[in-house]
């Protein structure tokens, strides 16, 4: 992997990380929410992808503003991020492509297959974040975690200190992260992973903009409707998602026409962003879907 910075005309820079074989399928990669352009998902498909016998791919991980090397936009907007993928797009001359969108980085995953759908040929949404202004995904979350997405509106700085905390210390936070996963899921967080993660922590908290937009982006209705979409999309969760509920995937699986579900049994976020990385790779490089496909699976 290769840490590249683009220099845009009003002055900001836009971080992205450049994986996988030059020459290979692009896919675009949005990260979740707060993470940045490292991160153990991407370096675990990159190895899959080298091991397994299908065509080679390219993996862009694009970090939006306020994450990791991009230079924050305060107010951003989940248009604002796709008008920046179009200019990296242009940058690195890539017409047809593919994207995936890791929980928070679902919407703008989404949003580039309904601006560009001429250009975006499938979507892979993995523990993706739903539109929140939809009363019961919001809902579906915690009291807890409701308060902290109004907060980005009404009173940002619980959200600074939380990101400040992350950033002096990320192997505590990843610790903290660690000790709430399952008995069986902990030994699949390698000595490897968990240092990567940590990375990717640490870059995704340089500056608390990136989460604060996030969270703005989340609960602010959506720049086009999930209906319309062409573009085919997988989608991935576990029915016991701790951060971002089952309700998401299925209310997704459910209004977007052109879609495909797996529900996965009985993992964490944390875990369930891992565990369909096989099939998550088989989707992006089979050369035929069934584009009538609109079947639910487990």
């Amino acid at each position: 992997m290769e840490n590249h910075v683009l220099s845009l005309s009003d002055g900001r820079t836009l971080g992205f990380g450049d994986y996988g074989n030059k020459d290979g399928l692009p896919v675009l990669l949005f990260h979740g929410t707060p993470s940045s352009r490292v991160h153990p998902f991407i370096q675990l498909l990159e190895e899959m992808a080298k091991e397994m016998p299908f065509p080679p791919i390219r993996i862009i991980a694009i970090e939006r503003p306020g994450y990791g090397l991009s230079t924050p936009k305060q107010g951003r907007t989940i248009e604002n991020v796709v008008t920046d993928t179009k200019l990296l797009l242009r940058y690195l001359k890539i017409d047809q492509f593919s994207t995936i969108g890791i929980s928070g980085g679902a919407p703008y995953a989404l949003a580039c297959a309904a601006d560009m759908p001429d250009r975006v040929q499938k979507v892979a949404v993995i523990s993706g974040m739903g539109p929140l202004h939809v009363r019961e995904l919001l809902l579906s979350h915690s009291k807890e975690d409701q308060i902290g997405f109004l907060s980005a509106f009404q009173s940002p700085d619980g959200l600074r200190k939380f990101v400040q905390y992350a950033q002096k210390n990320p192997e505590a936070f990843v610790k903290s992260q660690y000790d709430q996963l399952h008995a069986s899921e902990k030994k699949n967080m390698t000595k490897e992973i968990l240092n990567i993660y940590t990375k990717t922590i640490s870059e995704a908290t340089r500056t608390p903009w990136g989460m604060i937009d996030d969270y703005k982006n989340f609960l602010t209705p959506w720049p086009f409707d999930p209906a319309t979409l062409k573009t085919f999309v997988k989608l991935w969760h576990s029915d016991e998602d701790d951060s971002v509920p089952v309700n998401h995937a299925r209310h997704m699986h459910r209004v977007i026409p052109n879609s495909e579900y797996t529900e996965l049994k009985g993992l964490s976020h944390l875990a369930s962003i891992f565990a369909p990385l096989p099939e998550v790779l088989e989707f992006l490089t089979m050369r035929q879907v069934n584009e009538s496909s609109n079947l639910e699976n487990g």
